[in-house]
């Protein structure tokens, strides 16, 4: 495990021009920072381009200060203001900024929401607020799929990847993120469980599960917990920005594999160079 974590530091990045995090580095307040992390994480679902197309065109809308907006509008949801965004029509998108208005206005922040025992808790907490808001603003109104997805249905076996990524934003307190709460500790967080963080713990052999679920976010937290019990989220950033930028592909790829700083801890390429090795031998 010693190797594995001299490795990771290794590959740390600088860059957040591929990563949702960077439209909350638009702004310098603490409340527009806060308001464009919510909005560019929970919306942060399907291919890098597309998230980077609409999050454009939402930031665009809320203009130079996010939380000023946020609070100033009055939102509608007969208005049209917003495109639709894969499982999001207009209208959804609307209704989840006149909900969150709400919660924002309560104390100018949404820590307060973020309250449990754990990580998971915190997340359901915030989820069970914004659908009591809802019920008590639209009692016979039931909210659409679509926004149910942004927002999330309070499931106890989700992996939350995304208020999971919000949170790591808002409570790590060094690059890339914003550490902006300060009543949840960092060691608490869990990853964002995306295709690229399961695909890189599965060639780490930090985790074998294959459901995409809470049980195997926490799973992997705690294997990268032995590498820094007080900061295991500090590998997500770089671990996220090489399967976004496709330097692994989760196969041996020569022009790939053989200059990749995780070549010797990465099951695969050592399988691969195992197998030439016997072919070798055999010859």
């Amino acid at each position: 495990m010693k190797d594995l974590k001299k490795i990771l530091l290794g590959i740390e990045e600088e860059d957040v021009s591929h990563d949702p995090i960077h439209f909350a580095y638009r702004f310098q307040t603490k409340e527009d920072k806060e308001v464009a992390s919510i909005v560019a994480s929970l919306f942060a679902y399907g291919n890098v381009s597309s998230i980077f197309q609409n999050l454009e065109k939402i930031f665009k809308f809320l203009g130079d200060s996010p939380s000023k907006t946020l609070v100033d509008k009055r939102w509608s949801r007969t208005e049209n203001e917003f495109q639709k965004y894969r499982f999001q029509t207009s209208k959804d998108i609307s209704d989840f900024f006149l909900i969150l208005r709400e919660l924002f206005l309560e104390n100018k922040t949404f820590e307060h929401l973020f309250i449990g025992e754990n990580t998971q808790k915190r997340i359901l907490n915030f989820q069970k607020s914004f659908w009591e808001v809802w019920k008590k603003n639209y009692p016979d109104s039931k909210p659409s799929n679509g926004l149910q997805f942004l927002v999330g249905k309070g499931l106890e076996n989700s992996p939350n990847k995304r208020y999971n990524l919000f949170l790591r934003w808002m409570v790590r307190n060094s690059f890339p993120d914003l550490g902006l709460y300060k009543s949840i500790s960092q060691s608490d967080l869990i990853y964002p469980l995306d295709t690229h963080i399961q695909k890189f713990a599965k060639i780490l052999n930090l985790n074998t599960r294959k459901a995409s679920d809470y049980k195997t976010a926490f799973n992997i937290t705690e294997k990268f917990k032995e590498l820094e019990p007080e900061d295991p989220l500090r590998f997500d950033f770089p671990l996220a920005r090489m399967g976004i930028l496709k330097s692994c592909k989760s196969r041996y790829v020569p022009e790939l594999c053989n200059s990749c700083k995780l070549r010797t801890v990465c099951v695969l390429y050592k399988t691969q160079i195992s197998n030439l090795a016997k072919a070798r031998y055999q010859i």
